[in-house]
C-alpha cells in the first residue's frame, strides 16, 4: 500500500516537473543563410531531456513524424533555463507546420499550434501568456512579449505640438465666445426683467378691466345656473326625506 502511495505522488511531481517546461520560440524560417531553431523553456524543476524526442507535425497528408534530433545523455535543464535545438537541415514546413516535444515514455509534454513564416527575416513566433506571437528574435533570452498595447501614432505623420498648440488656440476661443454669451446674457436679462413688468403692468390693466367692465349676467344664464345647482342637490334631498320617513313609521309602530 505505501509503495502503491509513494508512486501515485512520485507520478503527480513527475508530470508537475514535465508540464513547467514547454515550448517557447521556435524559428520556422530563417532565410538561406540561418537555420531552423526550437527553444524550450524551464519554469519549473530540473528536467533531465535524455532520450527524449523533437516532432513536427507538417500540415497535410503526410502528418506528424519525428525530426532526426538526439539529447545527449544527461542533458539536464534548470528551473528558469533555456534550450536552443538547432536542426543542420531545414525541417519545418514554412507554409504551416507545429512542434511537438515528447518525454521518454512518449507522452506528449507540448505542442505548438500551426505557424507559418513566409517572410524569411529575424523575427520568430513566440509564446506570450498563453498565445503564440511573431516577433523579433530573443533566442536564448526572455520572450519580447508586449506588456501592454501599443500606441497609434497620430494620422499623416502630424506633430503633437502642433496639435497641442491649435487645440490652446481653440480653447481660447471658446472661451472669449463664452465670456461675450455671458455678456449678451446679462442684457438679455435686463431686457426680459424689463418687458416681464410691462407684461405685468398689462396684466393688471387687464384684470381691472375684466372686474369692473364685466357684463351682467341675463336671466336666462341665471336659471341654467339655479337649476344646475338643483340637479346637484336633488339626490341628497330625497335620501334625507326618505330617512326620516323611515325613522316616522318606526316610532309609529311602537
Amino acid at each position: 500500500m505505501k509503495v502503491t502511495v509513494i508512486s501515485f505522488i512520485f507520478c503527480i511531481l513527475l508530470i508537475s516537473n514535465v508540464y513547467a517546461l514547454r515550448i517557447n520560440e521556435v524559428e520556422v524560417n530563417p532565410g538561406a543563410t540561418g537555420k531552423e531553431w526550437v527553444e524550450l523553456y524551464n519554469n519549473g524543476e530540473e528536467v533531465n531531456l535524455s532520450g527524449w524526442e523533437v516532432w513536427e507535425g507538417i500540415s497535410g497528408s503526410s502528418g506528424p513524424k519525428k525530426i532526426n534530433y538526439n539529447f545527449s545523455e544527461g542533458t539536464i535543464m534548470q528551473a528558469g533555463e533555456y534550450y536552443i535545438i538547432e536542426f543542420n537541415t531545414n525541417k519545418l514546413n514554412n507554409d504551416g507546420d507545429f512542434v511537438m516535444l515528447y518525454n521518454t515514455l512518449m507522452q506528449q509534454v507540448d505542442q505548438t499550434p500551426t505557424l507559418n513564416d513566409s517572410y524569411a527575416d529575424a523575427r520568430t513566433w513566440q509564446f506570450c501568456e498563453g498565445d503564440w506571437r511573431f516577433l523579433n528574435s530573443t533566442k536564448g533570452q526572455e520572450n519580447n512579449c508586449p506588456a501592454e498595447e501599443e500606441i497609434i501614432p497620430p494620422e499623416n505623420n502630424e506633430n503633437p505640438d502642433e496639435n497641442l498648440s491649435q487645440n490652446t488656440e481653440q480653447m481660447e476661443d471658446e472661451e472669449d465666445n463664452a465670456s461675450q454669451n455671458t455678456e449678451q446674457t446679462g442684457q438679455d436679462t435686463i431686457l426680459s426683467s424689463s418687458d416681464e413688468g410691462q407684461n405685468q403692468v398689462l396684466s393688471s390693466q387687464d384684470n381691472s378691466e375684466k372686474i369692473f367692465l364685466s357684463p351682467k349676467k341675463s336671466a336666462k344664464e341665471t336659471f341654467a345656473t339655479s337649476e344646475g345647482k338643483l340637479r346637484i342637490y336633488a339626490p341628497y334631498f330625497f335620501m334625507v326625506l326618505i330617512v326620516i320617513l323611515c325613522i316616522y313609521l318606526a316610532f309609529k309602530k311602537f
